[in-house]
């Protein structure tokens, strides 16, 4: 616990936590959530607020609640929280043991990066937490480690904690990284599979921050638990399993056309089934959703569970029929309409509702949109979603793939964040790193013209505050920095980080700003 307070967690967002996304998978297996807009959440383990307060200041109708053992990080959320304004949103210093019945119901209870990280004891309180406390729809989201995968990683934990043996935690952390370079230079790569793995995984860890080398492998208590076995403890508090906030780890089919049938043969049901793909893929962490027992869940997905719902694609358009995701996927697809749908959705990066969707496609085919559309496009676009090609969510995402031709606006947590780290949290509640310039930019982006903007980066630059250099030259021409800024608007806006104008007046500028 002195580690904790002295030594500060990262202050990220998580996006799988996002109340939205546990909102639509609930939704998609039968289960009607609060609408997001207006619901109560708790964070068992808050740190130092980065998850909670950016979802505060984009609903300002709905409750947050933060708890955390570290009177130090709490103080640091409430203090960010309370310079933003944001009245919706409070954090408290207390044991997770400690909450009491009378803390009432919650529509979202997240626990993230805890579960494995505390006793038995407080873990077997945080499902009774959710037993007690989630509303009769509720989703809690619980992060944790998990075998088969740790038993591979808990080796570098072991050898870590091993060789840092000093009482004060800095010089613990100063003891594993110097280990971690020797381990990177000097292990044989080349010679073993082994090796080789313990040596992209030293080099991995090595590029992540002190915080994380602290509390995840030096610390006393680190228990990663089989999945079946979680859903297990997970029945005895009364909850049941919901999904996994990966929704696209689910399914066997990612392994290959024949993958359902074989892993078929061996499990039984869809815990066994994921509990399997788990030994497959060696996974190391898990997000699982759970809610109460007495739900009634659905998991016969249809496209009618697609209604209301909003589609963004993460595929990139090859040629006519195909298509490519991030991780090398090529889709092949030669129904019209499906086809046509997904080349719109490359041309909206923030995504369309389900509906619009489908009356665009028929319109790009030539052909009156109809009901039946729905079904056509909407039984493929679930097997894409459960491929991990596209994203899903109910609520609509409030930004534009391209900077507005003037006067492009930054959410108000957003600039407050660029004016305090070299990072922030975007639209998609994902941290973003941020060059001198990106933060210099997205902190001014209150509503300033484009010509106001280059006038505050020359005179940051004249101020000497950051340099910009081109061809080792100080950058000081207007004509060139309003170009460069017209570049970096491009960047910014692709990384979900400029408000829709239409929107600008729910999402933008915080309480007593411009």
């Amino acid at each position: 616990m002195a580690d904790y307070e002295d030594i500060l967690y990262d202050n990220n967002p998580f996006s799988m936590t996002h109340p939205d996304h546990l909102h639509t998978l609930g939704a998609l297996f039968g289960m009607q959530p609060s609408p997001i807009e207006r619901c109560r959440v708790l964070e068992l383990g808050c740190g130092l607020g980065g998850n909670l307060v950016p979802l505060a200041a984009l609903f300002p109708e709905s409750t947050f609640v933060g708890i955390d053992l570290s009177k130090a990080q709490v103080a640091a959320a409430d203090a960010d929280a309370r310079s933003m304004g944001l009245a919706n949103v409070q954090f408290r210093a207390m044991d997770i043991l400690d909450l009491t019945p009378e803390w009432g119901e919650f529509d979202y209870i997240l626990c993230h990066g805890v579960f494995s990280w505390v006793p038995e004891e407080v873990q077997d309180r945080i499902l009774a937490i959710c037993r007690v406390h989630l509303a009769p729809h509720g989703i809690a989201y619980i992060s944790y480690n998990t075998y088969p995968g740790w038993h591979v990683r808990g080796m570098i934990r072991q050898i870590l904690r091993r060789h840092a043996t000093a009482t004060d935690p800095r010089k613990r952390i100063e003891q594993a990284r110097a280990l971690l370079s020797t381990m990177a230079d000097l292990l044989p790569g080349d010679r073993n599979p082994a090796a080789r793995w313990l040596k992209g995984e030293v080099s991995v860890i090595g590029d992540l921050s002190d915080a994380y080398v602290l509390y995840e492998h030096l610390v006393e208590v680190n228990t990663p638990l089989w999945f079946e076995d979680f859903v297990d403890r997970s029945k005895q508090a009364g909850l049941q399993y919901v999904a996994d906030a990966e929704f696209h780890s689910m399914f066997a089919d990612r392994l290959g056309p024949d993958a359902a049938d074989r892993i078929g043969q061996l499990a039984s049901g869809l815990v066994q089934t994921e509990q399997y793909l788990d030994y497959m893929h060696v996974r190391f962490f898990r997000r699982s959703l759970v809610c109460r027992r007495e739900v009634r869940l659905d998991r016969a997905l249809s496209h009618e569970r697609l209604r209301g719902r909003w589609i963004a694609s993460r595929l990139e358009l090859l040629s006519t029929d195909k298509f490519k995701s991030p991780e090398g996927m090529v889709i092949d697809t030669h129904e019209p309409l499906v086809k046509a749908a997904l080349k719109v959705l490359t041309g909206h990066p923030q995504g369309l509702a389900f509906e619009t969707l489908c009356h665009h496609a028929a319109l790009v085919e030539g052909k009156d949109p109809e009901p039946a559309d729905r079904e056509t496009i909407g039984g493929p676009l679930l097997e894409l979603l459960a491929s991990h090609a596209l994203r899903i969510g109910t609520w609509p995402r409030p930004w534009v793939g391209a900077p507005p031709d003037d006067h492009p606006v930054a959410p108000g947590f957003a600039r407050h964040q660029a004016t305090q780290a070299p990072a922030c949290t975007n639209l998609m509640h994902r941290a973003i790193g941020l060059d001198a310039l990106d933060r210099a930019l997205i902190a001014r982006m209150d509503g300033r013209s484009k010509a106001e903007l280059a006038a505050v980066v020359l005179e940051d630059l004249e101020a000497g505050r950051y340099t910009i250099s081109i061809d080792d030259a100080p950058l000081r021409d207007p004509e060139l920095i309003a170009e460069l800024i017209d570049k970096k608007l491009v960047q910014i806006a692709k990384r979900a980080l400029i408000l829709d104008p239409a929107r600008v007046r729910r999402y933008g500028p915080l309480p007593g700003e411009r």
